[in-house]
């Protein structure tokens, strides 16, 4: 599968949940687009931490990004 058809059958809005577990699957499995997601994510939050820190912390803010946090497996 390639992406100009990813895009082709996102545009098409399909409801058939088995072509979209394809296309999911596809992405994480083949392209590791899913893994290159969550790495960033992660480096995001820790600059998202760091950036909480050097400005003198705030512990609700850090409580937010605590809750948007993706977890390592």
């Amino acid at each position: 599968m390639r992406t100009f058809l990813i895009a082709d059958v996102l545009k098409k809005r399909p409801t058939d949940p088995s072509l979209k577990m394809h296309i999911i699957e596809y992405l994480c499995n083949q392209t590791k687009s899913c893994a290159y997601t969550i790495s960033v994510l992660h480096v995001l939050e820790s600059q998202m931490r760091r950036e909480i820190a050097r400005l003198g912390g705030n512990a609700a803010l850090e409580k937010i990004v605590y809750h948007l946090r993706v977890p390592t497996e």
